[in-house]
């Protein structure tokens, strides 16, 4: 599965339609691995819009809880497209794999009520044209999860900051399942089930037809065994209802803790170095001032006689322009007139007549030749006397300043008026924080956790201590069926699926020690590649519980939530590089902040040894101190294609642009 592209039309912080290409039309030929699209882009210039954006496409609503979706639709629609009387939006996610291109798209419309969202698939041919997919949305979710299914999504689209929390919820049932999910266990279990399913089925059909009284006593201890079972598992079930809704307040308590700790870290800190940037601004807006005194300020004193110097230049040159045009079309006539007046005529002509035989020719010549004369307003006195070049030069002269000397004082005043105030809450900005009350909750959460957990486990022995005396009883009732000869066929099916199922339990336990051993062999590889700590001795990998274990050089299990933020985000990034190469699954990446928190060693390991090599399609977005102008040098001969998100503090909107952050370097 590749991403082909990504398109916005007045969604979130992207004004217009924009359009983010994840491959090449026309591809060149290169000796690397081309793999790479990168993404740039500062804090709130829209990358997390953009990883959200792809969420809402592929899994809508039921990806996010009511509040998350709730606020995504708020904001849906962009700022100033709304501004300007919008009330629509859309994104557009196109994809291919083995079965074709797709396209989703999420239009976004304003109501009565508020927004509303509609998804529509399309399918593309092979000239590009789009045909709408009349699919229900239980037809979406499974086209959808087909090809890159929700639980798993986490391994293939994430914030690289967060997805070292899943070094400590390796060992949580969700993140259990979702990793044997990525390599297919789950439907070898389904496999097993169904044919359970199909062997009890088969089985009560036998006994419908065999009246033996032990037979029956048998089948009936098999129905109530399989109700226990169905009891057991609707419990179980329930248990994980309690322990889901247990584990979001846990959350949502250590949101609030976390958010304590930010706003704290904002404080002082936070407004020291707010302090110091607006200090900086005011001394550059100074300058700005400095600088247009010395060379802005004449212009702007000079300014409005130069234009009234041009406004007159034009109106003599309008104004010559007439009479030059006038003495023009009447010059045949004035030559015919003043012969005409020179010739002798008896009795002589006085001045007075041959001024109104030149008069009364004129309006007659006017009429037959039809002659358009214009028509001079006022009499103008003209005053200057210049050539041609020097009125060219006058009237081209630029008579605009570049600076606005308004904006730059209130700039000043505004810089000021916040360094005064940021003073203020630098005095007054708290120093600790306390976490006692949700310490406290999360201890009570914690302790009905494992009570549910408890009662799951006895839930769990008691069921395969049925399913032990349901496959002994099994055995029974067939051995006994096997003397009736008129239920033959139906008992030779029924063996059939009793040695199917067991081949098949059998082949599940096999593939889950390989994919289990497969696993511990590739994340110990990439870990080798990825780490150099040298206190990361062996790794084991449990086939039972698909949990990850390291143990230091004494062979003591090192705990893994104990280590360093960086540390955690390798093992977990050693993880998903491990899943996909025994999976064998072609899914695009998409890894959001993934430098952040690691040294320049491991930021090396990671450049030149993991994206390059992960997968098809590895799409990062990145700010320009993790992905800086080292790095892109490194990148550079892997990338399909760079673009950089440019956030417009003025218009608020983003703007993508290909190309990258510009360094000392020039842009790359």
């Amino acid at each position: 599965m590749i991403f082909e592209y990504i398109k916005f039309k007045n969604y979130r912080p992207y004004y217009g339609t924009q359009t983010i290409y994840f491959t090449e039309k026309n591809p060149k030929f290169s000796p690397f691995n081309q793999n790479i699209v990168l993404i740039g882009g500062l804090n709130g210039a829209g990358k997390t819009s953009l990883i959200n954006a792809i969420f809402v496409c592929l899994y809508g609503r039921r990806f996010f809880n009511k509040n998350e979706y709730s606020k995504i639709l708020d904001s849906a629609i962009n700022k100033k497209h709304r501004n300007e009387g919008g009330t629509e939006s859309s994104i557009e996610l196109c994809f291919k794999d083995s079965t074709g291109v797709y396209s989703i798209e999420v239009n976004f419309y304003q109501t009565r009520t508020g927004i509303e969202d509609k998804i529509t698939l399309y399918t593309i041919d092979g000239e590009g044209q789009k045909m709408e997919s009349s699919s229900s949305s239980e037809e979406f979710i499974s086209f959808i999860d087909k090809k890159i299914p929700k639980e798993v999504s986490q391994f293939f689209i994430f914030d690289a900051e967060k997805i070292r929390d899943l070094v400590g919820q390796h060992d949580a049932k969700e993140t259990i399942d979702a990793i044997q999910k990525v390599v297919s266990l789950d439907l070898y279990r389904t496999l097993s089930k169904d044919l359970i399913q199909l062997f009890n089925t088969e089985t009560k059909k036998l006994g419908n037809l065999v009246k033996d009284d032990e037979l029956a006593n048998i089948r009936k201890r098999l129905e109530q065994i399989q109700n226990e079972l169905e009891d057991n598992d609707k419990k179980i079930d329930e248990i994980k209802m309690v322990t889901d809704s247990l584990h979001e307040q846990k959350n949502t308590l250590d949101k609030q803790k976390r958010q304590k700790f930010i706003s704290t870290s904002l404080s002082k800190q936070k407004i020291s170095e707010l302090l110091g940037k607006k200090k900086a601004n005011l001394v550059s807006i100074q300058k700005g001032i400095e600088t247009f005194a010395k060379t802005e300020l004449l212009k702007l004193i000079l300014k409005k006689p130069i234009d009234n110097l041009k406004s007159r230049l034009q109106d003599e040159k309008e104004y010559n322009n007439v009479l030059s045009h006038n003495s023009n079309i009447f010059k045949n006539y004035d030559l015919f007139a003043k012969e005409l007046i020179k010739s002798d005529v008896n009795p002589p002509l006085t001045d007075e007549q041959k001024q109104q035989i030149y008069s009364s020719g004129k309006g007659i010549w006017k009429k037959l030749n039809n002659i358009r004369e214009k028509m001079v307003n006022t009499d103008l006195n003209i005053i200057h006397d210049l050539s041609d070049g020097d009125y060219r030069k006058i009237i081209s002269h630029p008579n605009t300043t570049t600076s606005n000397l308004s904006k730059l004082l209130d700039d000043r005043y505004k810089a000021e008026n916040d360094i005064s105030n940021y003073e203020i809450q630098l005095e007054s900005a708290p120093e600790e924080v306390d976490t006692s009350n949700e310490d406290s909750k999360i201890r009570e959460i914690d302790k009905d956790i494992a009570i549910q957990l408890a009662n799951k486990k006895l839930l769990l022995i008691q069921s395969n201590k049925l399913r032990d005396e349901q496959g002994k009883l099994t055995r029974e009732y067939t051995g006994k069926l096997k003397t009736k000869n008129d239920n033959s066929g139906v008992i030779h099916k029924v063996e059939l699926l009793k040695n199917l199922l067991s081949a098949t339990n059998e082949f599940i336990s096999e593939v889950t020690i390989l994919k289990a051993n497969l696993l511990k062999v590739e994340i110990e590889n990439i870990l080798n590649i990825l780490f150099r700590k040298k206190d990361l001795n062996r790794i084991e990998f449990d086939s039972k519980d698909f949990t990850l274990r390291i143990f230091d050089e004494d062979d003591r299990e090192i705990d893994l939530t104990s280590r360093s933020e960086g540390e955690k985000q390798l093992i977990a990034l050693a993880m998903i590089w491990a899943l996909t190469k025994v999976a064998g699954t072609k899914m695009p990446f998409v890894i959001d902040t993934p430098l952040a928190r690691l040294d320049s060693i491991h930021r090396t390991n990671l450049v030149n040894s993991y994206f390059t090599k992960l997968n098809e399609q590895v799409i990062i977005l990145s700010t320009d101190t993790e992905i800086d102008e080292r790095f892109m040098k490194d990148l550079e001969p892997h990338l399909v294609k760079s673009y950089v998100l440019e956030h417009d503090d003025e218009e608020e909107f983003t703007k993508i642009r290909e190309g990258y952050f510009e360094f000392a370097g020039g842009v790359l």
